[in-house]
């Protein structure tokens, strides 16, 4: 190859640069330049070095590369016998000694020497030898001249030092050889100070000394400056930087080590016995402690090249060591290996409790990691063999020790000696305790993972192994254990029948998991590895085998169908229950998408068929199918949302309902919405809406039988279905209502017999149910029906919850908004104010004291009424506060988001600010903590929708005139302007004359949520701005004063202090709400100093003495 011209194929400098440097370095001979390509080429390095060397304009890379481009063209050059111009020489020099003179960088330097030697020996044709010694005679030679300044010092040291280095790495293999003693001496003449640039550049020369030196060196040359002790300044420099702070220096002097011993043993006939040299070597070594990181490297290094070089065992290595005196641990017990072995087992178990310390781990695991390749490639030899048992041993032993084994300590060994990881799965698995489950899985993890052995045949785990890192209380052995499984069988094949036993036995092992996070992790697994087998019967293409692969996959399906319905019944365990549904649904999605296999509904009822001993065809079975939907209803009676969530999902996506006996469907509904939804125990009611939700999707009768409500309402076709039980709670709702608004003790009545939120929870349930989904049930029903009127029902389902709501809270607010709603059972009396503690008990004497507080006789009254009324009082309570939080998570919910979000909106201003009213009061107004807590979620979904509303304009302002308000009146610091009366709404519950807004006890009750949940919606929505800043300010400058008040002395109290130490109390429970909430928490940091401050002066609160230092301590921490 003639190259005539690089500007064709570079263009841009750099590439230029790289592009001259690889073709002039190259060693291809057909690779040819002409001299006036040289020539060109030269001058444009040397005019591209002068652009980018100049002070002004210094780049130290292009610099660099002209340096290396130019050394390489120069060695090129003289094999070509090209000349250059001596202008053009004496440039380059004056160049060079600019470099030289400056401080540049390292590589800069180290180029530019080698350049200069290059120069000496190919333009020059100076001697070498003879100019290490002398200064040579320049003979107006411009290269001669500036070595010749370089060796009287005209330079500073490091040039000095580089330009040994540039000697060192030019100089011929002969006359290195005949002068090794004297580069030798010239490095370490330089080596005088801590300059930590001369450690390196020192570090390098030694480096490349010793690299030269293990290739030309000659054995008498080496006893030679051996026995002349000129080894010791090398010897020194490497002990003295094996720990330098800086990575180069202490790499070169380890380096420099393994290089002097390769250099050693080069010159040493073949012998199994060390020299005396690596001896001693040794010996210095393991003298330093052992918690110094470098004496494990400088071990590693040493026996490295002793094995390179040798032909040493790994047992007779490790008798050297021991015998150098390596200190071994005395926590280790010898006596769990053979007398014989007991120092390869104690070595092993030493460098794994040294892993223990993190800086240590990584150099432990190289040095195991190397003994055990050299004793596993001596096997052979018996001795060898045992050795090795007893070193791979100590990981089984150590591993059930309570430290364990560090993860970073294996992954090196099972980087560096594959053969570990095999021989511990092969030949030592069944050793494993339960404490050492997680070293044998990080080995499988490796096994299965690691590139070039994936393939390789691999032993299944022991299911008892997987058993036991299945239930373990360990977090991570168990999210390992899944990892392993995953991986395991994502790589097996179906005529693997050990495997996919094994797929079968961890679906049944997984049923007893015991979090969530291992859960979810398994399910992910079963939809993977399912996806993995069903991929081989996509891919093939021959119509017999395809049946053979249908009819494997269905026995293999089948098999964890019934291990995962074994767990699956009303009388299961709950954990297992939870596990079985969440498995059954992944295995059912992955089998759902392929429709070559029978489909899941067949599998799944001959699974059945194989638990309960029937027979017949799987396909057409109804009784698998009715069996099937039993096993599913434990699912749908859970008392676990998730659990009613995944049963709901499995009987829609199996469409098992059309196996079901219609007389048992219509005797489920009628239940479910007579007794299950109106049931006063919340363990019973909280099934309801998930029921009625999977029996919408029932089909119609086929002969309508006009039976009465509610069972009447199954022979309506979906839509109407849908809209006609809505109705039907809400008559049900209206008619506890008027129970509890008719009487001065219907509310306990109501309470103990058929609770609002009973009935408002199936509600909820259907009406934020996901009416987008394309093949659910509820997109059948069309979402502008619920805001429309029926011929039947003169008042749409919005309108209807809207004014039933609003009626709940008004009645549950005589026990929400109570001083202290827990302790007493409020009656409404004549002046709807009296309050009356209920007796508990159901004696007779009981019944009679209740009657006469209701008004009448206990004749007059059901007594089995009540009966019930007087054993349970405390039901009143409950029934107040969860009703509260049903009607907020209603108004905040799904049917507001869809009437109001839409071009043509369905909810009017009024009716907003009706649900507006209804929040505000819970939050300022409410006492309990069930209540206040649950509406500020329902309160911030309300404001968030509020936000996304773009006509009319105004409603997108509530939310922030809402918080002005109330930061007023708390710290009397105006936020923004009130513009419109529903931004003042707070105002009419906060200057409520009759009522006191602000609450003392409880950390101040529901305000610090109505803080938070508006400065929560308004960061969300981007329109946060500087409303946090001052709103943190005004609650600040009001914990201050409050502070100041609260430390006067004794003598300067007055009564018209505690308005500013109440107003203290309650800035600082909303300063702890905003800090404590992971949406505003990072936006406090600028002000996280100030409330600390406020928080310490609060512990010097005279006033309020329990409650503000509560406050204050609660916020501290």
């Amino acid at each position: 190859m003639n190259l005539s011209d690089n500007d064709a194929v570079c263009t841009a400098d750099f590439n230029r640069l790289v592009f001259l440097s690889k073709i002039y370095s190259s060693k291809e001979s057909s690779l040819s330049v002409n001299h006036e390509t040289t020539k060109r080429d030269f001058t444009l390095l040397l005019d591209t070095l002068a652009t980018f060397s100049g002070e002004l304009q210094y780049n130290d890379a292009f610099t660099t590369l002209c340096l290396q481009a130019l050394a390489s063209l120069l060695a090129y050059s003289s094999k070509t016998n090209c000349k250059f111009d001596a202008d053009d020489l004496d440039k380059l020099a004056s160049l060079q000694a600019s470099l030289f003179s400056r401080g540049v960088s390292f590589n800069c330097l180290l180029a530019n020497s080698v350049l200069l030697a290059r120069g000496l020996c190919c333009l020059e044709a100076v001697s070498l030898s003879k100019s290490l010694f002398e200064t040579v005679s320049d003979g107006g030679k411009p290269f001669s001249s500036l070595y010749n300044k370089l060796l009287i010092g005209c330079y500073p040291l490091p040039s000095r030092l580089a330009g040994t280095f540039g000697i060192i790495s030019v100089i011929s293999d002969g006359d290195f050889n005949t002068l090794i003693s004297h580069l030798l001496h010239q490095i370490t003449l330089e080596n005088r100070n801590n300059d930590s640039f001369v450690d390196l550049l020192t570090g390098y020369c030694y480096r490349l000394w010793s690299n030269r030196a293990s290739k030309c060196l000659s054995v008498s040359e080496f006893e030679r400056i051996t026995a002349n002790n000129d080894l010791v300044p090398v010897i020194e420099f490497i002990f003295h930087h094996q720990g330098d702070p800086i990575d180069a220096v202490r790499e070169s002097a380890l380096d420099t080590f393994e290089l002097l011993i390769g250099c050693h043993l080069k010159t040493l006939p073949v012998s199994e016995k060390p020299s005396s040299f690596l001896n001693d070597l040794l010996c210095r070594v393991v003298r330093q402690p052992l918690w110094q990181r470098n004496t494990l490297l400088l071990v590693h290094r040493l026996f490295s090249a002793v094995f390179r070089g040798t032909q040493l065992t790994g047992t007779q290595a490790i008798g050297w060591l021991l015998s150098a005196g390596f200190p071994l641990s005395n926590e280790v017990d010898s006596r769990q290996a053979m007398v014989s072995q007991s120092g390869s087992f104690e070595l092993s178990c030493t460098l794994i409790l040294t892993s223990q310390d993190v800086a240590l781990a990584q150099a432990a695991g190289e040095v195991f990691a190397l003994f055990a390749e050299r004793l596993a490639s001596t096997t052979a030899n018996d001795a060898s063999s045992e050795h090795f048992h007893s070193w791979l041993y100590a990981l089984v032993w150590m591993a059930a020790q309570p430290r364990g084994i560090p993860r970073a300590f294996l992954d090196k060994v099972f980087n560096l000696a594959p053969t570990v990881s095999a021989a511990l799965i092969d030949k030592y698995a069944q050793c494993f305790t339960e404490d050492g489950l997680a070293t044998l899985l990080h080995a499988y993890r490796y096994r299965l993972t690691k590139k070039g052995l994936r393939r390789s045949p691999i032993a299944p785990p022991n299911l008892a192994l997987i058993a036991r890192a299945f239930r373990s209380q360990d977090y991570q052995l168990r999210q390992q254990s899944i990892g392993v499984f995953e991986l395991l069988l994502c790589q097996a094949g179906l005529g693997d029948a050990d495997l996919m036993h094994l797929f079968v036995e961890v679906v049944d092992i997984g049923a007893s998991v015991s979090d969530q996070g291992a859960r979810s992790r398994l399910c992910g697994a079963i939809s993977r590895v399912s996806s993995h087998l069903l991929s081989f019967l996509r891919r093939e293409k021959h119509l017999q085998k395809r049946l053979e692969i249908v009819s494997t996959l269905a026995e293999v399906f089948t098999r964890a169908f019934t291990a995962i319905l074994r767990h699956l019944h009303p009388a299961g365990v709950p954990l297992r229950v939870t596990n079985a549904l969440a498995f059954l649904c992944s295995l059912v999605g992955a089998l759902s998408e392929d429709s070559d296999l029978p489909k899941p509904l067949a599998m799944l009822c001959k699974a059945v068929k194989d638990l309960t001993g029937g027979c017949g065809d799987a396909e057409g079975d109804d009784t698998s199918a009715e069996k099937l939907f039993v096993f599913l209803t434990a699912g749908l009676w859970s008392g676990y949302s998730e659990d009613r969530k995944n049963a709901l999902r499995l009987l829609r996506a199996l469409n098992l309902l059309e196996f079901v006996d219609p007389a048992s469907l219509e005797e489920l509904w009628t239940v479910t919405l007579t007794k299950v939804a109106a049931s006063p125990q919340p363990d019973v009611n909280v099934v309801a809406g998930h029921l009625l939700r999977s029996l919408l999707g029932a089909p119609s009768p086929p002969n309508p039988c006009h039976h009465r409500l509610p069972a009447s309402l199954l022979d309506l076709p979906m839509p109407q279905r849908m809209l006609a039980t809505i109705h039907y709670l809400l008559d049900g709702l209206e008619s506890q209502l008027d129970v509890a608004e008719g009487g001065k003790g219907g509310l306990l009545v109501v309470s103990v017999t058929g609770p609002f939120y009973a009935l408002l929870m199936p509600l909820r349930e259907l009406l934020d149910a996901n009416f987008a989904e394309p093949d659910s049930l509820e997109a059948l029903v069309p979402w502008e029906s619920f805001f429309e009127s029926a011929p039947s029902r003169p008042t749409s389902v919005c309108c209807r919850l809207l004014s039933i709501a609003l009626r709940i809270a008004r009645v549950c607010s005589a026990v929400i908004f109570h001083s202290s709603p827990e302790g007493i059972l409020v009656m409404a009396g004549d002046d709807e104010r009296t309050t009356k503690v209920i007796p508990s008990g159901a004696g007779d004497q009981a019944v009679s004291d209740l009657a006469s507080l209701l008004g009448g006789d206990a004749g007059d009254v059901d007594a089995e009424v009540l009966r019930k009324v007087a054993a349970r009082p405390e039901h009143l309570v409950v029934n107040c506060w969860r009703s509260v939080r049903e009607v907020a998570l209603l108004l905040g919910g799904s049917l507001t988001r869809r009437g109001l979000l839409t071009p043509d909106p369905q909810i009017y201003t009024h009716q907003l600010e009706q649900m507006a009213d209804f929040f505000i009061s819970q939050l300022i107004r409410s006492r309990h903590p069930g209540a206040f807590e649950l509406t500020a979620t329902g309160f911030q979904s309300f404001c968030e929708i509020l936000l996304s509303v773009q006509h009319p304009e105004d409603l997108c302002k509530w939310p922030e005139q809402w918080l002005s308000v109330v930061i007023n009146d708390l710290t009397d610091t105006s936020i923004l302007p009130v513009t419109s009366a529903t931004g003042r709404l707070p105002l009419k519950y906060l200057r409520d004359a009759d009522s006191s807004p602000y609450c003392p006890t409880r950390r101040s009750a529901g305000l610090p949520f109505f803080v938070q949940a508006l400065l929560v919606v308004l960061c969300n929505a981007g329109k946060l701005a500087d409303l946090l800043s001052q709103t943190t300010n005004a609650l600040l400058a009001v914990a201050r004063r409050g502070a100041e008040a609260t430390t006067e002395s004794p003598a300067c109290k007055h009564q018209a202090n505690l308005p500013l130490a109440e107003r203290h109390l309650h800035s600082l429970n909303v300063l702890r709400m905003l800090v404590r909430d992971a949406a505003i928490g990072p936006n406090m940091t600028p002000h996280l100093e100030a409330v600390l401050i406020c928080a310490f002066e609060g512990f010097d609160s005279s006033y309020w003495m329990v409650i503000l230092r509560d406050a204050t301590f609660c916020l501290a921490l």
